[in-house]
């Protein structure tokens, strides 16, 4: 998972059409630090997928425009849109199905 260094770039990311896996956290959340780094091993599984941590702290603007509210927030777009969101619970299972469904046969 890369760390968002410019939201533009994550825009134009999701804008491109193919599966993009978001993590929002804060790095002063200990539950967010724990999943991100599972979410890191799960995501390097699936390459097709491109996945990204925002930190919330360094991008607070981040919150309103992604509907981010809450930490941890995972959110799985395609085709531009978000097909998958989670906030709290979690759970590495559902994820990984989705992360398969998103990378195609």
């Amino acid at each position: 998972m890369r760390h968002v260094e410019y939201i533009a770039d994550l825009e134009e990311r999701i804008h491109a059409g193919g599966p993009v896996l978001i993590f929002f956290y804060r790095e002063d959340s200990a539950p967010c630090r724990r999943l991100a780094k599972s979410l890191a091993r799960l995501a390097r599984k699936y390459p097709a997928v491109e996945s990204f941590v925002v930190d919330l702290e360094k991008h607070p603007t981040a919150a309103g425009q992604f509907l981010a509210y809450t930490v941890p927030t995972l959110t799985l777009y395609y085709r531009a849109r978000p097909v998958f969101k989670r906030t709290d619970d979690i759970l590495l299972p559902e994820v990984e199905r989705r992360l398969v469904e998103a990378s195609g046969p």
